[in-house]
């Protein structure tokens, strides 16, 4: 029996991992919590991924108000996104 993985109200999978601790993601993407400022309550993280996949920190992207995924999948093309 497999366990239900948490997600929030936008289809994120939750996950909780402590400094050290990593994730991976398909068979060639590893993302791993490199440190943690307690009082900023930012995470660092290392992430190892081929070169041909794009990442992007959201706040970089042009357009605020797209879905993460559709912009991410923008950029990796070069396409840039339709503002309203």
């Amino acid at each position: 029996m497999s366990k239900k993985r948490p997600h929030n109200k936008k289809g994120f999978m939750i996950i909780a991992r402590k400094k050290g601790q990593y994730i991976v993601i398909g068979n060639q993407i590893i993302v791993a919590i490199s440190d943690i400022n307690y009082r900023t309550k930012q995470a660092v993280l290392a992430i190892r991924a081929p070169r041909e996949i794009a990442i992007v920190r959201c706040e970089e992207l042009d357009n605020i108000d797209q879905e993460p995924l559709d912009a991410i999948s923008k950029a990796k093309t070069g396409e840039k996104p339709i503002s309203d």
